[in-house]
């Protein structure tokens, strides 16, 4: 973890969310739930809960009252998403989606309403209006632009929504015959 300069923190367990698999899913091998430890942890003075996105089939991998290690980035006041690794666990982290916040806002103002919504990061769109697929046009400098404003404010861009396949889609349209089976 040295390499990526994070922190650690303890958390402790308090208690574990189980979610049952769908019926119809092709992964079921043995246990048909899946666990999740939900952790509180003080970070920055403040008290967290959260459910971390590391899970087990078992039923007995977390016991509430056991403690565990979580990482972040002092850069960004949240506990970055992740990978479960042996001994490093991750917690988990809440983005807002733009299209939940008014058209028309600086990306400095949508930081603000994510922050101020405790929300650990904003997600853009890259969908069907024009202003919004010209992103992906965007030269490195104004790429970098956004990303200054992002770190500024302490809220990363750390995911993306692309629907604008929707209006342009990513493979040429192929033609359907009446004994083509992707026909609908």
């Amino acid at each position: 973890m040295k390499k990526r300069n994070l922190k650690t923190l303890d958390a402790e367990i308090v208690e574990v969310y189980s979610r049952q698999l769908s019926r119809d899913s092709k992964i079921l091998t043995s246990s048909k739930y899946t666990y999740y430890p939900v952790v509180r942890y003080k970070l920055d003075g403040k008290d967290n809960l959260r459910r971390c996105n590391i899970n087990s089939s078992s039923d007995k991998s977390f016991k509430a009252g056991e403690h565990m290690t979580l990482y972040y980035d002092e850069e960004y006041p949240s506990v970055p998403p992740g990978k479960h690794r042996k001994g490093a666990y991750y917690g988990i982290s809440l983005g807002l989606y733009e299209k939940a916040i008014p058209v028309g806002l600086s990306f400095p103002k949508m930081f603000d309403i994510t922050r101020e919504g405790g929300f650990d990061r904003l997600e853009i769109s890259i969908e069907e209006t024009d202003w919004r697929l010209a992103r992906l046009d965007w030269s490195p400098e104004k790429q970098r632009e956004l990303a200054v404003l992002a770190r500024a404010a302490g809220t990363p861009i750390r995911t993306m929504c692309l629907s604008g396949h929707r209006k342009y889609p990513l493979a040429p349209m192929i033609r359907r015959s009446a004994g083509d089976p992707w026909r609908s």
